[in-house]
């Protein structure tokens, strides 16, 4: 408590927010100390150091690391946090491009080709994965593309023509270079060669310039929209694909994914189809386990946390970008969210991080927030869109945006810039010294359910594969066993969350170490699985 007491009256620099710092224009050692004073006198926590558009200081180069040396050192002096940023601008992956001058690194998809006759489908350059006929009509420019009737062929040499009916070609494709990835493309996400490769040519790089202050004065780095699919890719039929998604099909489904494709890929065959909800559950899992288990194994090997978060989160389009940001967000030791403008108020995005956090006891919670608020919003609404994003779990903010430089394009970059370019920027360390206090507090104790005093209710409890223990009185406690346990909670009578129903991502209910363990849940008698008990005990509610 008083420890608690002590944070609140002088929140530390762990509570406080610190902005993505945008490394825009030609760095200046006296510059960069010159800004960090101010983020200091900001009542900033510490900063990301973070490659934006206008960047004119070769990234990873001797010269960039002797920037990121500086910082680290005027933080450590001031008692701020020097946070990482993993990638030049975003998304995180391909190293500004390094590590995707490798072909076999490349972001590839299978993408959907029509042929009206053989000779044409047998010049067609690359790899192919399928041939098939099929009866097609209209097309996907205007969303009218039906496919029906598909039959499987060994090549388009045995094509019979009749009326309607295309060869269809299922062909791999690797994406094109982009100026936007420094004339190469992004990472294939999903094949964890091409990750550790990413690791090597950024983490490890930053272990052995500053690793002696993983954990202390850099505590955590940035992952900023890790994808398997770039909505930019959407001008035709494609889906995610990496070399090792047959074999792995195989392995789980016991069947060629080559003979499900067009189920996969075309809902007119069957709208609601086994097989494309498997493929999407296993590029997820693909997904999660290449990326988000390497880069987030690696960091807590090397006393760092990984923090950020996934493309598409705000919606059911994270199915196509991410597959589930919340199985994404077990690996990082401080899941985040994005939360751009004053008016996107998604709850649940909120929720599905906060969930996942309380779930696998990650007590701190990120938001990258108050991107494209414009030069006007006052400090009262940073205030308000902070205060409902707090009341729902998170505790960290990264304020987006704080410019290095307003020069050139960096001044249309997402404004307004929280640092030195607001005239305000002298007292802004009231809104700090609150989100300060907010954060200290917030980030002590765990998530806990209430439940109303009447009907009797009653807790059924089983370890690993035990009987059904019956916790019938309040408080309810239960210590477990240090390890890795199943935990199935039943509770029988009415209940309520006090932060609202947790989300679970999982068809199963895991547990690691003792005071942690999920729940399970329904609106009526059940749980189904919906989050997870922070601590050992359970609350009633109080009148």
């Amino acid at each position: 408590m008083k420890t608690m007491i002590k944070n609140f009256l002088s929140p530390g620099a762990e509570f406080r927010g610190a902005p993505f710092w945008a490394w825009n224009a030609k760095l200046e050692k006296a510059e960069l100390i010159r800004q960090i004073h101010t983020f200091k006198a900001m009542g900033m926590g510490g900063f990301f150091m973070h490659s934006r558009v206008g960047l004119d200081t070769p990234y990873l180069s001797r010269e960039w690391f002797d920037c990121v040396k500086t910082c680290v050192s005027e933080a450590k002096k001031l008692g701020l946090r020097a946070y990482l940023y993993d990638e030049d601008r975003w998304p995180s992956g391909s190293a500004g491009g390094m590590v995707t001058k490798d072909d076999q690194y490349k972001s590839r998809w299978c993408a959907a080709e029509f042929y009206a006759d053989a000779e044409t489908a047998q010049a067609a350059q690359g790899e192919t994965a399928a041939w098939y006929s099929a009866v097609v009509s209209g097309n996907f420019a205007d969303n009218t593309l039906v496919v029906k009737a598909p039959k499987r062929l060994n090549s388009p040499a045995d094509f019979q023509p009749s009326p309607g009916r295309k060869i269809l070609r299922f062909a791999v494709r690797l994406m094109e270079n982009a100026d936007w990835y420094n004339g190469q493309t992004y990472l294939d996400t999903l094949n964890p060669d091409a990750v550790r490769k990413f690791t090597e040519l950024t983490h490890e790089v930053y272990f052995r310039e500053i690793g002696t202050e993983f954990g202390k004065t850099v505590p955590a780095i940035f992952s900023d929209e890790p994808m398997f699919f770039s909505p930019r890719s959407l001008s035709t039929v494609i889906l995610p694909w990496t070399d090792r998604l047959p074999e792995r099909f195989r392995a789980k489904y016991g069947r060629d994914i080559r003979e499900c494709l067009p189920e996969i890929f075309f809902a007119s065959l069957r709208r609601k189809s086994l097989w494309r909800l498997r493929y999407v559950g296993l590029i997820t899992e693909m997904f999660c386990q290449a990326f988000a288990e390497t880069i987030g194994n690696w960091c807590g090997r090397h006393h760092l946390r990984m923090t950020g978060h996934v493309m598409s989160e705000d919606s059911l389009t994270q199915t196509l970008t991410a597959g589930s940001a919340m199985r994404f967000y077990e690996s990082m030791q401080m899941p985040g969210i994005d939360m751009l403008t004053e008016r996107w108020r998604v709850f649940n995005t909120v929720k599905q991080c906060t969930s996942v956090a309380h779930q696998f006891g990650r007590k701190r919670r990120l938001s990258e927030t108050y991107g494209g608020t414009g030069w006007d919003l006052s400090f009262a609404a940073h205030k308000a869109l902070g205060d409902w994003q707090y009341a729902l779990g998170i505790n960290f903010r990264c304020q987006h945006l704080a410019w290095y430089s307003a020069e050139a394009e960096a001044k249309r970059d997402y404004p307004a810039s929280i640092s030195h370019q607001s005239p305000w920027c002298d007292k802004y360390r009231v809104v700090e010294d609150y989100f300060g206090r907010l954060g200290a507090v917030l980030s002590e104790g765990g998530a806990a359910l209430e439940f109303p005093d009447w009907n009797g209710v009653l807790l059924g409890v089983r370890l690993d594969d035990g009987e059904e223990t019956p916790l019938p009185w309040p408080p309810y406690r239960m210590e477990l066993p240090a390890g890795e346990h199943r935990l199935s909670v039943t509770v029988y009578g009415s209940r309520r969350n006090a932060l609202g129903p947790f989300y679970c991502d999982q068809p199963y209910l895991l547990c690691s170490g003792p005071a942690q363990f999920r729940t399970v849940a329904s609106e009526k008698r059940r749980l189904v699985p919906c989050g997870l008990l922070r601590a050992p005990t359970v609350r009633r509610k109080h009148p």
